[in-house]
């Protein structure tokens, strides 16, 4: 049976939120990205790997992740 790409994106985005949650920033972020990896038109995925980098001080990535994408 072949997976749903955004069943895999739904996934990944949850385990993006669970971690983020945590204040495990680097895990969200990995999270958030390999959810793009599944179906990378997904809203959420590109705003929570945005906010998983901004926790992390890194915003100048967060701004090129968000809008270097358009």
């Amino acid at each position: 049976m072949q997976s749903n790409p955004s069943t895999e994106a739904e996934e990944w985005e949850r385990r993006g939120i669970e971690a983020d949650s945590r204040s495990q920033h680097a895990e969200a972020e990995a999270c958030f990205a390999k959810a793009l990896t599944y179906d990378d038109s997904r809203q959420f995925s590109w705003v929570g790997l945005a906010f998983s980098q901004i926790n992390q001080r890194r915003v100048e990535l967060a701004a090129i992740s968000n809008f270097a994408r358009g």
